[in-house]
Order: structure tokens, then C-alpha cells, then sequence
């Protein structure tokens, strides 16, 4: 392992009764975010190397996407001491959390639009699932409109109504 994911440290070596000073790589891992649609998923400790490969094995195994070909993009953004790896999923999988909140019965879903900045820690803690439409500052009726426009795609998958077809 001689690459950016590894680094070299001095350690004690034993051998032969006694220890010896040598050098050796061991694996180098960072914080690393999995942010879907501009909502952070999960925050772990990787290598960071092949973080797309990461990325695709870890939304495929908790089953936020069925296929590959569900993931729509994936960027890897470095920061000084973390990375963020940014990963975009198709239409359809809104439209099966939708569904997900009628199969259990959820009496009342409300959607919250943030300012600029976003919502408060405390509002981002107390909600039961983050969504994002867009990593983009946009004026509130527009995006009231990109909300309607995206529940009302996400019915029209669940009805099999041929709209969100290209």
C-alpha cells in the first residue's frame, strides 16, 4: 500500500526478543460524508481512496437505490479536513418514500421550506426526514412550485401514470 490512502509511521518492530525501531504505512482515514441530494446521510471514517466506489456499494446495501443505475451522479468534494461525496438518486425514490409515509399510516406530512440559510439545528433535528431540492439559493414560490411539481411526480409514479417518462 504505497499511495495518498496510506502514510508512514515510525513504530517498534518486535523481533528476535527484542525491538527494533522501523518504519511502516498504515492506512490514512478522514471524516467522510455521504450527502444525498444536499442532505447529509451519514458521516464515517474512511480511506480516501475510491470514494465513488464507496459511495455506490453503501446506497446500494442500505437500499436507498435498487440499482446502479439509479444513482444519477456522484462528486467527490475535498475539503482540509473532511470530504464530502455528494451523490444525486433518481425521481423514483422520493416517490417510494412517499409511499413508504402512506403504507405506515402517517396521518400528516409537512414539507418545510427554509431561508437562505437553511433551517435552525434545533428544526433539523425534530424533523423525521431531510430532503433537499436543490443546493441553490432560491426564491420561496419558486421553490413552493419545485415542490408541487415534485410531489406531483412522485404520485404520478406511484398511480403508473406515464408523466415522469421521458
Amino acid at each position: 500500500m504505497n499511495d495518498a490512502s496510506s502514510v508512514e509511521v515510525a513504530i517498534q518492530r518486535w523481533k528476535g526478543g527484542h525491538a527494533a525501531p522501523a518504519v511502516d504505512r498504515v492506512a490514512e482515514e478522514v471524516p467522510v460524508a455521504l450527502v444525498y441530494h444536499g442532505v447529509p446521510h451519514v458521516v464515517m471514517l474512511a480511506s480516501p481512496a475510491d470514494l465513488e466506489d464507496y459511495a455506490v456499494g453503501f446506497t446500494l446495501s442500505e437500499g436507498l437505490v435498487a440499482q446502479p443505475d439509479e444513482i444519477q451522479s456522484i462528486e467527490v468534494e475535498r475539503g482540509k479536513d473532511s470530504i464530502d461525496v455528494r451523490i444525486g438518486i433518481a425521481a423514483e425514490r422520493f416517490s417510494q418514500l412517499l409511499q413508504r409515509h402512506l403504507d405506515q399510516g402517517t396521518q400528516d406530512l409537512a414539507f418545510l421550506i427554509g431561508g437562505p440559510d437553511g433551517h435552525s439545528a434545533e428544526t433539523r433535528k425534530t424533523a423525521g426526514q431531510l430532503i433537499s431540492l436543490s443546493e441553490m439559493t432560491w426564491p420561496h414560490r419558486l421553490v413552493r412550485l419545485m415542490l408541487l411539481e415534485q410531489i406531483y411526480r412522485a404520485v404520478t409514479i406511484m398511480v403508473n401514470h406515464p408523466y415522469h417518462r421521458p
